[in-house]
């Protein structure tokens, strides 16, 4: 077995492994079906002008995200829960 014990040794190899993850992403993209190619069954998407000219924004709101913890025994105070709380969580996205 053959074992690296200089610096230059892990740095020649690490430098090969990331050239050779780079060439396989970059060859596998040639094996992907494009376009019309695409096997039966399989949606394609596109973009649709209209709906996507209405979001689009330069100034004012643009949108939101937002999590929500709310616990089900109406005891909403840090550190309440237990393991036996029950919890709901609503998750929203513009």
């Amino acid at each position: 077995m053959y074992v690296l014990k200089s610096g230059r040794g892990k740095f020649a190899a690490a430098c090969s492994l990331l050239l050779l993850a780079v060439l396989l992403m970059l060859s596998w993209k040639g094996f992907q079906p494009k376009g019309d190619d695409l096997p039966e069954g399989v949606l394609k998407s596109m973009a649709e002008e209209n709906w996507t000219k209405l979001f689009e924004r330069t100034e004012g709101w643009l949108g939101a995200d937002g999590i929500y913890s709310i616990p089900l025994n109406g005891v909403d105070s840090p550190a309440s829960a237990t393991d036996g709380t029950k919890t709901l969580f609503v998750f929203s996205d513009t």
